[in-house]
């Protein structure tokens, strides 16, 4: 039993070995106003920053379950399908909460909070695979903040990277995202940074709109950037069905420059770019990442 324990911490450990990462190093800080503390938000930077995504992933998710997932299969789950991830375009944030005088914040920081942006669950979802429509909206997904961080502006620093990032580094001009229609909370913290409910239009066999008529059953969803003057047809059924989300509602945000120098959390923002983009980002699906670490059970 000793021996397999060992052999078990051996493969975690090679799993998430603290080498650095190939990416760009960058973050946004806000100091809250009442404890005068910081809240750094960065992509992924080192292999254990995947353990820390996964330890409050599994806290927030998983561990008030009556039947929990292992934790190490649930960290062994999370490492695989970031790697995953990682080669399809998707990049994980990681928000973290430091005293104002650390000097390493960005290493050494508890991680409250995390998301990833992705371009996964939008394929084929934009009505006749009209590419360069495509590359102009991303999809925000796995959203969690620690419980014990709540009200600190953790929620609203973390969106606002991900908002500058998609719109300066990437060429993204709308986000899109689910939410459960019965989770309030969520329903009025994404409506406060000014996201909207997307109204989806269930097209039928016959429409008269000869461009839209081959989507044969489909629920088209009508996404408009103003400040391109362009309109974006999408299959919101496709689209919840890649992301796993059937039932939810589609709320979307149209990004601009204006709205990217401002933000919310009640303190200096610093944005830092210090490299180019070499590999490209991380995470995975939580209802995925369940599902594998259900493999076992301590």
């Amino acid at each position: 039993m000793i021996i397999i324990c060992c052999l078990h911490s051996l493969k975690l450990a090679s799993a998430f070995a603290s080498t650095p990462q190939q990416h760009r190093t960058s973050s946004i800080t806000t100091t809250t106003n009442n404890n005068k503390e910081v809240i750094d938000v960065s992509t992924i930077q080192y292999n254990h920053d995947i353990l820390s995504l996964a330890n409050i992933r599994y806290q927030e998710w998983m561990a008030n379950n009556a039947n929990p997932p292992s934790i190490y299969n649930f960290r062994l789950a999370t490492n695989e399908i970031y790697e995953e991830r990682c080669a399809d375009g998707a990049i994980v944030f990681l928000a973290r909460m430091n005293s104002s005088s650390s000097s390493n914040g960005r290493e050494g920081g508890e991680v409250v909070g995390a998301a990833e942006l992705s371009p996964i669950e939008l394929k084929d979802v934009v009505i006749n695979n009209n590419q360069q429509q495509q590359h102009l909206i991303r999809y925000v997904t796995d959203v969690v903040t620690s419980s014990t961080s709540r009200r600190l502006g953790v929620g609203s620093t973390l969106m606002n990277y991900i908002e500058q990032t998609a719109y300066n580094d990437m060429g993204t001009r709308c986000l899109l995202l689910h939410v459960e229609e019965g989770n309030d909370m969520a329903r009025q913290f994404y409506e406060k940074l000014n996201y909207i409910y997307v109204n989806i239009d269930d097209r039928k066999d016959g429409d008269d709109n000869d461009e839209l008529s081959d989507e044969s059953g489909a629920a088209l969803a009508k996404i408009v950037i103003r400040n391109d003057d362009l309109v974006i047809h999408i299959d919101s059924n496709r689209l919840a069905m890649n992301a796993g989300t059937s039932g939810q509602l589609l709320m979307m945000k149209e990004l601009s420059e204006p709205a990217m120098s401002g933000g919310k959390g009640g303190g200096e923002r610093i944005i830092e770019e210090q490299e180019e983009v070499v590999k490209k980002g991380f995470g995975k699906q939580s209802t995925k990442n369940l599902k594998r670490a259900k493999g076992g059970r301590s």
